[in-house]
């Protein structure tokens, strides 16, 4: 079972912890996790901006072009401090910070948590598309549309 401590009563416990290594009451047997949130957190932010340039060509046909793109930084992320770094490979080739199995002791900083998450602003993520169409107008009301739109997000957690 989690138990969860907020506000006055976590800041408590989590001083409490750091002084004496002992859980707060009610975290106890099995793999506990703790999570503390950065007390000075700052505000994430966002920078968003696009432009999108129309061209007619011929008679009865357009072209269009656009771009827009996305930069946040300061979004909270959770990252696992408990883990020791990786002793093992995956098969990708990527290091294994699994902590599980017999084992998991030793992979884990401290063996009484599963998990000791801080969550702070480390989190950065950035987007970028662009969007190319073509429209065409025939007589009797018709006309044809094509479009493609290229994207792509990066980012340093979920």
């Amino acid at each position: 079972s989690i138990t969860g401590l907020v506000g006055p009563d976590a800041d408590r416990a989590f001083r409490e912890f750091i002084r004496t290594g002992l859980p707060p009451p009610g975290l106890t047997g099995g793999q506990q996790l703790l999570q503390v949130h950065h007390p000075e957190m700052p505000n994430p932010q966002a920078l968003r901006w696009s432009v999108e340039v129309e061209r007619r060509i011929g008679q009865d046909a357009w072209v269009t072009a656009g771009y827009s793109g996305l930069s946040a930084t300061g979004m909270p992320l959770v990252v696992n401090r408990n883990l020791r770094p990786a002793v093992a490979t995956l098969p990708s080739g990527k290091s294994d910070y699994q902590a599980v199995g017999p084992q998991a002791a030793s992979r884990l900083w401290d063996p009484r948590f599963g998990q000791v998450y801080i969550v702070d602003g480390l989190g950065e993520s950035d987007y970028h598309g662009g969007t190319i169409s073509l429209r065409k107008r025939f007589s009797n009301e018709f006309g044809m549309n094509a479009s493609y739109t290229f994207s792509r997000a990066i980012d340093n957690g979920p």
